[in-house]
């Protein structure tokens, strides 16, 4: 983010369930079904440039994260939606084939630049089946970890 010039930005990230996630979804996009990130642009509309450093919200479904994590590795799969939403919240978007190549890319830079789960997994030796309160708990440290690296 510094080489775009955000140093100080920030961003809010939640990690939650579904029924979360599948409110949201239908409040703001209209889709009455849960999917895995939403973001949350503070970058848009009125009031933008009053706070230029807020860059939005990224909510997680860690239930959909789990389900859909290659391997079970759910702490590869939170990193990938925690990036993904980030994209979003600097205007990169998948609509067309040209931009979800572009965006591709951009996630890719940004997880190989150093973001990485070998150093402490997130959810324990092979354990699948953690209860939803336990990983958000867990995921908080390494989300923050990602977003400080991220914006660094």
């Amino acid at each position: 983010l510094r080489g775009s010039g955000l140093v100080e930005a920030e961003l809010s990230l939640v990690l939650t369930d579904d029924e979360d996630v599948r409110a949201l979804n239908r409040e703001f996009r209209h889709l009455p079904r849960t999917t895995d990130v939403l973001s949350f642009s503070q970058r848009e509309g009125e009031g933008a440039a009053l706070h230029p450093e807020l860059l939005g919200d990224v909510v997680i479904s860690v239930e959909q994260a789990a389900r859909q994590a290659p391997a079970g590795d759910l702490d590869q799969e939170l990193l990938r939606l925690l990036v993904h939403g980030l994209c979003h919240l600097l205007g990169y978007d998948h609509r067309r084939p040209g931009q979800a190549k572009e965006m591709r890319a951009k996630e890719r830079q940004l997880v190989e630049r150093g973001v990485s789960t070998k150093a402490r997994p997130l959810t324990g030796s092979g354990q699948q089946d953690l209860d939803l309160a336990n990983a958000c708990e867990l995921a908080a440290d390494r989300a923050i970890l990602a977003a400080t690296f991220l914006s660094a």
